[in-house]
């Protein structure tokens, strides 16, 4: 038994007095302090640029809702009461008629427009999301 306790106090040795495990021994703590700093550096940078969100709404009841929901928070929640400077995005609703035809077309369509930075993204709104059915698919946001 000691036997083995000398051998494992000489692996021991020997892995604790190489270059990598001082280096990681170091750079750990760093590394992490670091990712800190930069969090609380960071945290206040928000991005202020104007949002567009199209919604396509299948259900014609949640997009009305969802636009009033946005005024309001334009309104109220978008600026620093105190300071009067502006500390969240504007976000712009757009409200686009579901196109019964080709709605893939539609859905690519929009895609691009969030690809080209015109749009900010797109909500599709299934047609039975406030009482959903047996239909899955319908009930889909």
């Amino acid at each position: 038994m000691r036997k083995i306790f000398i051998l494992a106090k000489r692996e021991y040795n020997a892995a604790v007095r190489t270059k990598g495990f001082i280096i990681g021994l170091v750079l750990a703590p760093v590394f992490m302090g670091g990712s800190l700093i930069v969090f609380a550096i960071f945290k206040d940078k928000v991005d202020l640029s104007e949002k567009r969100i199209a919604i396509i709404d299948h259900s014609r009841v949640m997009a009305e809702y969802l636009s009033e929901v946005v005024e309001n928070r334009n309104k109220s929640e978008i600026y620093n009461q105190e300071k009067g400077v502006q500390i969240r995005p504007f976000y712009y609703i757009d409200i686009i008629e579901p196109d019964t035809t080709d709605p893939y077309q539609q859905r690519l369509d929009l895609s691009n427009k969030v690809r080209n930075k015109q749009l900010h993204a797109f909500v599709e709104i299934g047609p039975e999301v406030v009482h959903p059915g047996p239909d899955p698919e319908k009930s889909r946001i």
